[in-house]
């Protein structure tokens, strides 16, 4: 499996039993859970010539990683992640799989998504390294309700979600990987722009409009007009 993971910016999550992605403006695809089949359309799509890398998001417990990896995927999306041992986890797992599948060994990359403030604070010391490691994100509406604070993308930021906002995108840096903002269903060119400024290298997309608008602002270099952003050395 190629690793592609350093060119990911723009990452379209599709559910196994909808219909075909549009991966127009996608640079890998996210299954949004691990399904009990696997999708009639993905074989094709993965056949094509330059197919997107596939990534398949499941639960912490990863009670379905057994079924993610039927798929071969190319890496998982962890959400859910309280801190380092989460990740290092799931890299033994990734091990063993690989081992017993002849996958090469750390080709399974991982996107783990912090929950909460504790893990927030704990990953921005960038103590740990980790080779599968392929980016970084945080569920921010949720973080927000937990703080009891209100987020409006026509408003300021709250203080403690603007700081922990940047202390992703420090841990992150630390890590040398890529700092993945979720926007949501319907994000607007000026919410994209601001993550784009604030140091995010990328976002995930629910729809192919988002995908198209996370493209047109991720995929170019704020320092030369029109050209594309420079890939960011990974492990």
């Amino acid at each position: 499996m190629p690793d592609d993971s350093a060119l990911m910016r723009v990452l379209l999550i599709a559910s196994p039993a909808g219909a075909p992605p549009d991966l127009a403006h996608a640079d890998a695809l996210v299954l949004d859970h691990a399904p009990a089949a696997e999708p009639a359309w993905l074989p094709p799509l993965r056949r094509r010539p330059g197919a997107l890398p596939l990534y398949v998001r499941v639960a912490p417990s990863a009670a379905d990683l057994a079924a993610a990896l039927a798929l071969r995927p190319d890496g998982i999306v962890l959400p859910g992640v309280a801190d380092a041992g989460d990740v290092a986890r799931l890299g033994v797992r990734l091990s063993v799989h690989e081992a017993e599948t002849g996958i090469p060994d750390g080709a399974t990359r991982i996107v783990a998504g912090l929950d909460g403030a504790g893990a927030l604070l704990r990953f921005g010391g960038g103590s740990e390294r980790f080779a599968r490691l392929a980016g970084l994100f945080c569920a921010f509406d949720a973080l927000a309700r937990d703080l009891g604070v209100s987020a409006s993308p026509r408003a300021p930021q709250p203080a403690p979600l603007a700081q922990a906002r940047g202390l992703l995108v420090l841990a992150a840096a630390a890590l040398r990987v890529p700092a993945f903002d979720m926007p949501g269903p319907s994000p607007d060119h000026a919410t994209v722009e601001a993550a784009c400024r604030d140091g995010f290298r990328g976002g995930f997309a629910e729809t192919a409009a988002a995908a198209a608008i996370l493209a047109a602002v991720f995929g170019r270099d704020p320092s030369v007009a029109g050209g594309p952003r420079g890939a960011l050395p990974l492990g």
